[in-house]
C-alpha cells in the first residue's frame, strides 16, 4: 500500500509540474506574441513623416525642427515607456495627441477635434490599443481626402471602463475594415489581452467612416 501511494505521489507531483510547464510555456508565448505585435510600427506613417522632414529642412526649417522633436517624442514613447504590460492612461493619450500634432503640421487644414470625458487620474492600459485606429483614421480621413479632412475622438471614461470613438471623412474608396495588417494586428491583440471582455464596431454612415471600441481599464 505504501508503494503504491509513494508510486501515486509520484506520478500526480510529475503531473502538476508537467502541466506548470505547459502553463510557463504557454505564457511565454503569448509574452512574445504581444511583444511582436505592439512593436510592429507603421512603416508607411514613418517614412512620410522622414519625407516630409527632408522637404521642410528646405522650405521651413522651424517647422522641421518641431517636427523632428515631435517624432522623437514619439518614438522614445514607444522604445522605452511601453516596456511594460500596462502604461498609465493619461501617457497613451499624451502619446496620440502629440501623433495628431505632428499629423497636423503635415496637414493644417485638417479638422481635428480630441476630446476626453471623465477622470484618467490613475488609470492604466495596454499600450496602443488605440494607436492603430487613429493612425487609419489620418490615412483615410486626411491623406486621401482632399477638401474638408476631419477626425474626431472621443475618449470617454466611465465606471473603469473606456468608451473610445475615432470617426473620419473617408473617400469614395472602400475603407479596409477587416483585411489591414494593422487593423488585423489590433484585433489579435484585443483577442489576447482582453478575451471576450471588449467591444469593437466598425462602420460607415455616408461620408463618414467611425470605430467605437469599449473596454475595461485597470487601477
Amino acid at each position: 500500500v505504501v508503494l503504491i501511494s509513494a508510486i501515486a505521489f509520484h506520478l500526480f507531483k510529475e503531473q502538476i509540474n508537467s502541466l506548470v510547464k505547459i502553463d510557463v510555456l504557454e505564457k511565454l508565448k503569448l509574452e512574445a506574441e504581444l511583444d511582436f505585435l505592439k512593436m510592429q510600427m507603421n512603416p508607411h506613417f514613418l517614412f512620410n513623416t522622414l519625407n516630409g522632414i527632408s522637404t521642410l529642412t528646405k522650405t521651413n526649417p522651424d517647422k522641421a525642427y518641431d517636427t523632428i522633436i515631435l517624432l522623437s517624442d514619439l518614438l522614445r514613447y514607444q522604445t522605452y515607456e511601453c516596456s511594460g504590460n500596462l502604461v498609465l492612461l493619461s501617457s497613451e493619450i499624451k502619446y496620440l495627441q502629440q501623433y495628431l500634432a505632428l499629423q497636423s503640421l503635415r496637414f493644417p487644414k485638417a479638422k481635428i477635434d480630441f476630446q476626453i470625458e471623465g477622470q484618467i487620474t490613475g488609470l492604466t492600459i495596454f499600450p496602443f490599443i488605440f494607436s492603430t485606429f487613429v493612425e487609419n483614421a489620418v490615412k483615410h480621413g486626411v491623406e486621401k481626402v482632399k477638401d474638408n479632412a476631419y477626425i474626431r475622438i472621443v475618449i470617454e471614461i466611465l465606471n473603469k471602463r473606456v468608451n473610445f470613438l475615432v470617426e473620419n471623412t473617408k473617400t469614395s474608396d472602400i475603407q479596409d475594415k477587416t483585411t489591414g495588417v494593422g487593423l488585423k494586428n489590433v484585433k489579435r491583440r484585443l483577442d489576447l489581452l482582453y478575451s471576450k471582455d471588449y467591444n469593437l464596431k466598425i462602420e460607415e454612415k455616408d461620408d463618414l467612416y467611425i470605430v467605437k471600441l469599449n473596454l475595461n481599464l485597470v487601477q
